[in-house]
């Protein structure tokens, strides 16, 4: 006598993902399902287990299946493992495509680099997660400009991305001539894709003195000067190996002036020295400071010296 028979599935004995789509962009959520099976491939309708599922974190499963939210960010070939204790875990492989360019990574070849010398910097257009933008569909080709906060830089000229860059182009001839922390920052002309890097710039050797001294003194008191060795840009030299550290001499258009001894600066100077100076005759007078091996780095100003 034929009878029915309800098999029940067995315990669980492997997880199953399913619905992964061959391919997603970077911050999109898709779903995926996944289904806990028996040795015999059954769905083990009795697991409700907890799931470990890359990019959502995971969850329950309710009769031995569920369906979850999956985000990726990475761009490339990623993959998608399902987990649990005391059943095979489960992988998925997708490609994952770059979001379209929201900013840009400005990365100078040289850092620090000296004041006048040219260098190259990389602009790469990237998404909000960091991939560069090269999938095509999302491969940036707009024009970027260049700023910077340097007061008198050499920046390349407007350069259009083609597809051929895929994201990424290196621009030569870039110069900074104002030491400190100067930025170049490079600029989608018709969006709002932007990017700066930071670049330290450090003065070149001394080539010649800054002065600063009163515009007046009077006969025969004195008054103090300040010495500053400038490179051919005006920045102090004072970074490490250009530090000025020579000697200079004092001379003056007044032949009864009381002038500082000959000075050698010294690293602690920071490439800038004050000095004491007595003046003794009535006009406007010049101070000269010379480098005594290197007349060329030389300096003066002008005093209107005036009756007491």
């Amino acid at each position: 006598m034929a009878g029915t028979v309800h098999v029940n599935p067995a315990a669980a004995d492997h997880l199953v993902l399913s619905g992964v789509p061959g391919s997603v962009t970077a911050g999109t959520p898709f779903s995926v399902t996944v289904t806990a099976r028996d040795f015999y491939g059954n769905v083990a309708t009795s697991f409700g287990g907890t799931v470990s599922l890359t990019g959502s974190g995971g969850g329950t499963l309710i009769n031995g299946q569920n369906t979850f939210s999956v985000t990726l960010f990475t761009a490339g070939f990623q993959s998608i493992t399902a987990s649990s204790g005391g059943v095979s875990s489960s992988t998925a492989f997708l490609t994952v495509d770059p979001a379209p360019a929201s900013h840009f990574s400005v990365v100078p070849a040289a850092n620090p680099v000296n004041a006048g010398s040219a260098f190259n910097v990389t602009v790469t257009a990237l998404d909000p997660y960091g991939n560069r933008a090269t999938t095509a569909g999302t491969v940036y080709t707009g024009t970027v400009h260049f700023t910077s906060s340097d007061p008198s830089p050499t920046l390349p000229a407007d350069y259009h991305f083609v597809v051929g860059d895929n994201g990424a182009h290196t621009f030569s001839g870039v110069i900074l001539r104002t030491s400190g922390n100067r930025t170049v920052t490079a600029t989608d002309t018709i969006s709002s894709i932007t990017g700066f890097g930071i670049v330290t710039v450090n003065p070149g050797p001394a080539t010649h003195f800054g002065i600063n001294a009163p515009p007046t003194a009077f006969v025969g008191l004195p008054f103090n000067i300040t010495v500053t060795a400038l490179d051919q840009f005006d920045n102090q030299a004072t970074t490490s190996g250009t530090a000025y550290t020579g000697t200079l001499h004092f001379t003056s258009s007044d032949s009864g002036a009381v002038l500082p001894a000959d000075y050698t600066f010294v690293t602690g100077d920071n490439g800038a020295h004050n000095f004491g100076v007595t003046l003794n005759t009535i006009s406007t007078q010049s101070v000269t400071a010379t480098d005594i091996a290197q007349n060329t780095i030389t300096g003066s100003t002008n005093i209107t010296v005036r009756p007491p």
